[in-house]
C-alpha cells in the first residue's frame, strides 16, 4: 500500500533536487545563485563588470552566457573588468565566469521591472591569500592606526615642549 503524502513528498524532493542540480552546474559549492534582472541597453547589449571580493577589477577573464548548459556568447573583460555581450534575445541565462555563476532574467529595454539592473557585477570566489595586498597600503587604511599614527604625532611636540620647559624651570 502506497502513502500517498509521503511518496508526493519524494516524488517533489527529488523533482527539486534534479532541478537545482541542473542549476548549479558552474555554481562554487554550497552556493545557490539566486535569480537578478537585467535590462539590456538601448543597443541590445548586456553590459557587466567582474571584480574580485576586494572590488579589484578582474581583466581578461573569459564571460560565458548560457541557455541551458548551451553557449550562447562568449566575451572577455576588457582592463578594468567590463565585458559586453552583443545580440541577446530577452530570456533567462547563466552569466559564469572564473568559479561564479549568477542566474539572470534578461529583459528588452522599456520592458524590464523596476528592480532590474542596467549592469550585471560578477564576484569571483577566488580565495584572498596574505600578501596580495602591500603590508604600508593595508595598515595606512586601517583606522586604528591612523588614530594611533595620528596620536603620535601630535603627542610627542606636546611632551618635547614640556621637557624643555621643566628643563628651563629647574635651572
Amino acid at each position: 500500500m502506497l502513502n500517498r503524502p509521503a511518496h508526493l513528498f519524494g516524488v517533489f524532493a527529488a523533482t527539486v533536487g534534479i532541478f537545482f542540480n541542473s542549476l548549479l552546474i558552474a555554481a562554487p559549492a554550497g552556493f545557490l545563485p539566486q535569480t537578478i534582472d537585467l535590462t539590456l541597453n538601448r543597443d541590445g547589449m548586456l553590459v557587466g563588470r567582474i571584480v574580485d571580493p576586494r572590488g579589484q577589477s578582474v581583466a581578461n577573464t573569459d564571460v560565458t552566457l548560457l541557455d541551458n548548459n548551451e553557449i550562447v556568447s562568449l566575451v572577455k573583460s576588457d582592463l578594468e573588468g567590463n565585458f559586453r555581450v552583443p545580440n541577446i534575445k530577452p530570456g533567462t541565462y547563466r552569466l559564469a565566469s572564473n568559479n561564479v555563476t549568477q542566474i539572470c532574467r534578461i529583459w528588452a529595454p522599456g520592458t524590464a521591472p523596476p528592480a532590474a539592473k542596467q549592469m550585471a557585477l560578477l564576484v569571483t570566489n577566488k580565495p584572498v591569500t596574505a600578501g596580495q595586498v602591500a603590508p604600508l597600503k593595508y595598515w595606512l587604511a586601517n583606522p586604528t592606526v591612523m588614530l594611533g599614527i595620528a596620536a603620535i604625532v601630535i603627542a610627542i611636540p606636546i611632551v618635547a615642549f614640556n621637557a624643555s620647559k621643566d628643563r628651563h624651570a629647574g635651572s
